[in-house]
């Protein structure tokens, strides 16, 4: 960092995560306007990782600013980093329309398709939408699932062991931005059941492409989309489970939460399958773009 400072002498400092990298770049360059962007992750981690947390806060206080996804994430920052709301701005996240977009399709898009891309691993909902999945694919044979990512570990060997086992789930490995909108320009549905996020950009990405969405409710998900897209048929949001902490659930809650999550997916199926008013969906991924990100952040610093 040091060195990156020293040759290319910026006048701003744009770090990611309110967490242990940021810390370190505001305590070793007092002189700089350093800038931070939340993603939520860092969220977790100070729930999660007590050790480092006063570091990191005593830190972060010293910040010129910091960029949040949304309300609900910029008062959970306040309370747990004991900032001023002042401090905060918020942006929300930027897609690369140049690459998620629905022209060029290479193929005619399946309505039945459905797309999960993100790690694979319980706290991403992985094994409760193969548990959905199984409960599709009983009432639609030709309904497929494809999962795009990786993960690690025991967890990982038995998920994706599941997944292998399973007709009609595709494990598509990690892809490449221009490959994964290739896919969703060809699959009508994209699920994320998530148990924790932030605000995932997938989900932008995805609507984009013309794909209808399923999510768990996550925090501040109702003020980052609006109430029109809301609203509208090109999404629906899931209620969690009961939570056991902030990305486990309570284990009894599990299958009735994957009957949920298959319900949903069974709507937006029939939804894909037919003819759509998409000027809510254009509207919501026009506001969503780097260039409009952007601009809000270059007026903020």
């Amino acid at each position: 960092m040091k060195e990156a400072v020293e040759s290319f002498e910026p006048d701003v400092v744009l770090t990611h995560h309110l967490w242990l990298l940021t810390a370190l770049v505001r305590e070793a360059f007092p002189e700089l306007p350093v800038f931070a962007f939340s993603h939520g992750s860092d969220l977790r981690q100070m729930e999660k990782n007590r050790k480092h947390r006063l570091k990191v806060i005593n830190s972060c206080r010293k910040l010129d600013g910091i960029f949040a996804l949304n309300d609900f994430q910029k008062r959970r920052i306040c309370e747990f980093y004991d900032v001023s709301p002042e401090m905060i701005k918020i942006t929300g996240a930027g897609y690369d329309k140049n690459c998620f977009n629905e022209h060029n399709s290479e193929a005619p898009r399946k309505p039945g398709q459905i797309v999960y891309a993100g790690k694979i691993s319980k706290a991403k909902g992985v094994k409760s939408l193969l548990d959905a999945f199984e409960i599709v694919s009983s009432r639609r044979p030709g309904a497929e699932l494809c999962i795009a990512g990786s993960g690690k570990g025991m967890e990982y060997d038995s998920l994706a062991g599941r997944a292998k086992k399973m007709k009609g789930v595709r494990l598509m490995g990690n892809m490449d931005q221009c490959e994964l909108a290739k896919l969703f320009r060809q699959s009508g549905v994209f699920a994320l059941p998530s148990f924790y996020e932030g605000l995932p950009l997938v989900l932008v990405e995805a609507a984009a492409c013309g794909m209808k969405l399923v999510v768990s409710e996550l925090g501040g998900l109702k003020d980052w989309f609006g109430q029109e897209m809301m609203a509208s048929q090109n999404s629906i949001t899931v209620p969690l489970p009961r939570m056991v902490s902030v990305d486990k659930p309570l284990e009894q809650d599990e299958d009735d939460y994957a009957q949920r999550f298959a319900d949903a997916i069974s709507t937006q199926i029939d939804r894909a399958s037919g003819t759509e008013d998409s000027s809510i969906r254009k509207e919501f991924v026009k506001r969503k773009s780097w260039e409009s990100v952007f601009d809000e952040i270059e007026k903020h610093i």
